[in-house]
């Protein structure tokens, strides 16, 4: 998603792995998902075209700040409690 948009479609099964799109093998209604997170978080926007949104994403800026930031620095993976907190705020959300 850096260097272009990408479909909800290219972000499920093998070869969205295969791609380094994702780690695990997604559904289409888990991609979904996880998009629509992303896209609530600021990470992600939809991309428009002549006629409207589109199925395709790309980057924010702030999701190009922090995939630089991520690039040079990884994280630390998040402790239960961050875990705990964050499954009870997508829940909640739903």
């Amino acid at each position: 998603m850096l260097a272009r948009s990408v479909a909800v479609g290219e972000l499920v099964g093998p070869q969205a792995v295969a791609k380094g799109y994702t780690r695990r093998v997604l559904s289409l209604a888990q991609a979904e998902r996880e998009t629509a997170w992303l896209l609530a978080l600021g990470v992600l926007r939809r991309e428009v075209d002549g006629q409207g949104l589109t199925d395709r994403f790309r980057l924010t800026p702030l999701g190009r700040q922090l995939l630089a930031e991520w690039q040079t620095t990884p994280w630390p993976p998040p402790t239960w409690r961050e875990r705990l907190r964050h499954f009870c705020w997508r829940w909640l959300k739903r």
